[in-house]
C-alpha cells in the first residue's frame, strides 16, 4: 500500500516553484491556480458540458495527486490511476514536480493511465491521450517516451523496470533517432513533436463549443472508468 506524507510545508514549496515559474507568464502563484489554468486551457474549445467531464475525470486525476519530498529537497507527484488488474484499486505513478510541471506546459494535460501488459506490476505503461487526437497520426503516447524526448526509432525504458517510476534518473534512452533493431517494432512517432503540435490546434479552436452527445458522453464516460482513465 502506498502511504503519503502531505504536509504545509511540501505545499508552500509547490506553491513557491509554481510562483516562481509563472507568476510573470502565466499570472498564476499558487499550484491551485495553476491547475484551474490547466483546466481552462484544456477545455477552451468545448462545450460547457463537455468540458464539465473533462474537468471531472483529468482535472480530478490532477488534483488528486499526492505530494511527497525526497531527499529533503525533491518534490515527487504521485499521481493516481485505477489499477487494470484489481477493480476499485489504485496504483500510483511518481514524478518530480519539476518534469510533471513541463509535461503540462507542453501540453500534454489528459489523464494518465496504466495499461498493463501482463500479470506483473511490471508489465505494462502509463499512457496518455495525444490532444484532439481524432486529428493526430496517434491517439496515444507512453509517458515515459515524453519525459525524455524520445525521437522516431528510440525507445525509453526505466531502470529498474517499474514503469511507475518516471523519476527521470530512471529513464534512458534505447537506440538512435531512426534507428531499427534488426527489423523490430521501434516507435514512429516524435512523441513531444505531436503532443505539442496537437495542443496548439486545440487552442486554435478556443470557442468552438465542441461537444457530443449526451448519450455518447455517459459511454465514454462508462469507457473511462471501465479502462483506468482517472
Amino acid at each position: 500500500m502506498q502511504h503519503f506524507h502531505n504536509s504545509d510545508f511540501v505545499r508552500d514549496l509547490a506553491n513557491q516553484i509554481i510562483r516562481e515559474r509563472f507568476a510573470n507568464s502565466h499570472g498564476v502563484e499558487t499550484l491551485d491556480e495553476y491547475l484551474e489554468r490547466i483546466d481552462a486551457l484544456q477545455t477552451c474549445h468545448l462545450s460547457a458540458n463537455q468540458a464539465s467531464r473533462v474537468i471531472g475525470t483529468a482535472g480530478k486525476q490532477r488534483r488528486d495527486a499526492k505530494l511527497t519530498i525526497e531527499n529533503g529537497t525533491s518534490i515527487i507527484v504521485n499521481v493516481p490511476m485505477n489499477d487494470p488488474r484489481r477493480p476499485g484499486a489504485k496504483v500510483w505513478a511518481q514524478i518530480e514536480l519539476g518534469i510533471w510541471l513541463d509535461l503540462l506546459e507542453m501540453g500534454a494535460i489528459n489523464a494518465w493511465r496504466f495499461v498493463g501488459k501482463g500479470n506483473g506490476r511490471t508489465d505494462g505503461q502509463v499512457m496518455t491521450n495525444v490532444p484532439m487526437r481524432s486529428a493526430a497520426s496517434t491517439g496515444k503516447t507512453a509517458v515515459v517516451r515524453l519525459i525524455v524526448n524520445a525521437k522516431p526509432g528510440q525507445q525509453a525504458r526505466t531502470l529498474d523496470h517499474n514503469p511507475l517510476n518516471l523519476r527521470r534518473s530512471n529513464i534512458y534512452l534505447n537506440g538512435s533517432p531512426n534507428w531499427t533493431d534488426g527489423g523490430k517494432k521501434t516507435a514512429k512517432t516524435d512523441s513531444v513533436a505531436l503532443i505539442r503540435e496537437q495542443a496548439a490546434l486545440r487552442q486554435s479552436c478556443a470557442g468552438k463549443d465542441y461537444g457530443i452527445p449526451a448519450s455518447e458522453a455517459d459511454q465514454q464516460q462508462r469507457h473511462h472508468q471501465t479502462n483506468g482513465e482517472a
